[in-house]
């Protein structure tokens, strides 16, 4: 039974439905559209509705979704009104506060993620991305966290890790796959080649196929310096080192870094120059016993070459190789 008060105030029995004077008020136990499919609900406007379609339950905005903890209303877009925003899709951008766990996630079509940015933990299991155009740009990873893969896997705790300084602390760090330390393996496929930039440290056997081969620094960890020198001091080639002609016949070699020990050196003269292009194949050189080369000075950061020919010391182009410990 509905009674309207002279004042405006609804009265209402139980269970009922009131049609107030500024809205609707809906005191009942529950609603029931009743077997019908269809936009049910209208709020503002028909951009902003609640519906049926068949097996789907679905909600239109004309711009934003927000999900809002705690605070009160206020006529600001997407202001928590003193609560807090635990996820909103802003004009289709999902933000979420928090952990974010998705299982089972599958991507078909065109998928681009720009300037992806979680802060918390970010779990993905079974991340399956399918057709012709997938990327994800500007993916970063804070610190020294871990790329991993093979997560959730039987395997040694840091296998299939990609970090930055997480475990050398001074380099970017790939580990392989294994279930235990030793037997962890990192397989590479480059039939096109593949290029090193800087110096390479072996620490074990080289294999070529089926044979082992000695890898260069096997028993030590080694650094080479090489250069060829011209008569003037000039360098030809060779880098780690500076060079110096400090007096008639007399070169100041200069290690770039030092050595931390003595290293171990060899000094030859070339008779009469270098020369970029082969000579005639019946050069002979010096006949004479007095044209020589030799280290005068040798320490973890420098060496001195004298060059001499019959009479005392004179310029001569050199080259020379220095191998020691890094």
């Amino acid at each position: 039974m509905l009674t309207m008060l002279a004042a405006g105030v609804v009265a209402y029995a139980a269970d009922a439905l009131i049609i107030g004077p500024d809205g609707a008020t809906i005191i009942a136990k529950s609603i029931n559209f009743g077997n019908r499919l269809g936009a049910l609900l209208t709020l503002w406007n028909p951009d902003y509705v609640t519906g049926i379609q068949p097996s789907t339950f679905y909600q239109r905005s004309g711009k934003n979704f927000a999900w809002y903890k705690g605070g009160q209303h206020t006529d600001t877009e997407l202001d928590p009104g003193g609560g807090s925003k635990m996820m909103s899709l802003t004009d289709g951008n999902l933000d979420v506060a928090g952990a974010a766990t998705m299982t089972g996630l599958n991507v078909t079509g065109t998928a681009t993620m720009t300037g992806l940015n979680v802060t918390g933990t970010a779990t993905m299991t079974g991340l399956e991305v399918t057709g012709s155009s997938n990327s994800i740009t500007g993916l970063k990873i804070p610190g020294n966290n871990a790329l991993e893969f093979g997560a959730g896997m039987t395997k040694e705790i840091s296998a299939g890790q990609i970090a930055y300084q997480k475990h050398s602390g001074n380099a970017l760090d790939i580990v392989g796959a294994g279930t235990t330390a030793p037997e962890r393996k990192i397989s590479m496929w480059a039939e096109g080649g593949a290029t090193l930039y800087g110096s390479l440290n072996v620490s074990g056997d080289v294999r070529s196929g089926a044979r082992s081969l000695p890898a260069p620094g096997a028993e030590e960890s080694l650094r080479i310096v090489r250069g060829t020198i011209n008569p003037d001091g000039s360098k030809v080639q060779g880098e780690g080192f500076t060079i110096q002609k400090v007096d008639q016949g007399l070169y100041e070699i200069v290690f770039t870094p030092a050595f931390p020990f003595v290293p171990a050196a060899s000094a030859t003269q070339i008779f009469p120059n270098i020369n970029a292009n082969p000579g005639p194949t019946d050069d002979r050189g010096s006949s004479s016993q007095s044209d020589f080369a030799n280290i005068a000075y040798l320490s973890p950061d420098r060496m001195r070459v004298k060059t001499a020919i019959p009479g005392g010391f004179s310029d001569r182009a050199f080259s020379f190789i220095v191998i020691g410990p890094r």
